[in-house]
């Protein structure tokens, strides 16, 4: 977890997300990353978005930045519908590699996108793990 400067003289812990998901071909990829935001900011989350990077960038450049936040992030939340996208895909496996806590965006069968939530923390590879 990180922590804060209060400006009260004080550090306080707080809780950086990172959202995963399909942004290229997706022409609704503004509002569903803007949802997961609100989402995860009322929940007390500092919210990294990378739909919030600035066009013309290109694909491995987004992706150094999209590493770099993924890096601070305390836990990386994968919008559903997040493995039909080479970047978010290259995230889970960094994810993975890393051992970074994940939560994925489940819809329930009343069709809501928030009300269900599967966290994990990511297993580090087999060979890193001391013996």
């Amino acid at each position: 977890m990180s922590k804060t400067y209060s400006g009260e003289g004080k550090w306080k812990p707080t809780r950086i997300a990172y959202i995963a998901g399909p942004i290229s071909n997706n022409p609704n990829f503004k509002k569903q990353f803007a949802d997961a935001q609100e989402h995860l900011e009322k929940q007390g989350w500092i919210v990294l978005n990378p739909s919030l990077l600035p066009p013309g960038v290109k694909q491995p450049q987004y992706m150094k930045i999209c590493i770099a936040m993924m890096e601070v992030a305390d836990m990386v939340y994968f919008l559903e519908g997040w493995s039909e996208s080479k970047g978010a895909c290259f995230e889970w496996e960094w994810c993975k590699y890393h051992g970074k806590y994940t939560h994925f965006q489940l819809a329930d069968n009343t069709g809501s996108k928030f009300k269900v939530e599967l966290g994990i923390k990511s297993p580090s590879p087999e060979w890193m793990v001391k013996q």
